[in-house]
């Protein structure tokens, strides 16, 4: 006669951690960056919250299994201990996990004005940042000259706006890099 025993680690009860903001080589605590959990990455998402102000996140268990840790905060990035690019971690809760961490710097900003040949300001036009690598293409139709870039979105993405009523564009949470400006718009009524 045997004796057979089957010993189950018990969940976790909680993940927490922490975000950071990176300025000048220096981390510091960065407050409402939004904390997202979803089961293995394909499910829908379980939890959302904020980092408080010191930076500091949870989420109630129980827990079991592995899950993907995602943040985000508008006119941010995030990057890994080495600088690079990141979306998102993979957690294996089925036994106690965390702390996770997380870096964040601040992208840069492009604004401008778009204007036709008279100095008028040209609403509605699309605007686009394209990393150089990614070289518009030149489309021309209807007597103007419109561009868009090549398929893909390149290492870096490509990112856009559209002008206001002044013909203004912002762009914001732009990672370091050089890019090339492209402009499409549709003819206004004569």
């Amino acid at each position: 006669m045997g004796l057979f025993c089957v010993l189950a680690a018990p969940a976790a009860d909680l993940l927490e951690g922490r975000v950071w903001e990176l300025v000048d080589d220096h981390r510091r605590p960065l407050a409402k960056v939004l904390v997202s959990l979803a089961p293995d990455g394909r499910g829908p998402v379980r939890s959302v919250t904020r980092s408080d102000a010191q930076g500091r996140w949870r989420i109630g268990g129980p827990l079991d299994g592995r899950y993907v840790v995602r943040v985000s905060r508008p006119g941010y990035f995030v990057t890994d201990a080495d600088g690079a690019e990141v979306s998102s971690v993979l957690v294996d809760c089925s036994a106690a996990c965390g702390p996770v961490e997380f870096t964040l710097q601040r992208g840069g900003v492009v604004t401008g004005v778009v204007e036709d040949d008279q100095g008028e300001p040209i609403q509605n036009a699309s605007v686009r940042l394209n990393p150089q690598g990614d070289e518009p293409e030149a489309e021309t139709g209807r007597g103007r000259t419109a561009f868009r870039g090549r398929r893909g979105r390149g290492a870096r993405g490509a990112a856009g706006d559209r002008t206001d009523d002044l013909g203004q564009f912002r762009i914001v949470g732009l990672r370091p890099g050089r890019y090339d400006v492209a402009m499409q718009f549709f003819g206004r009524p004569d």
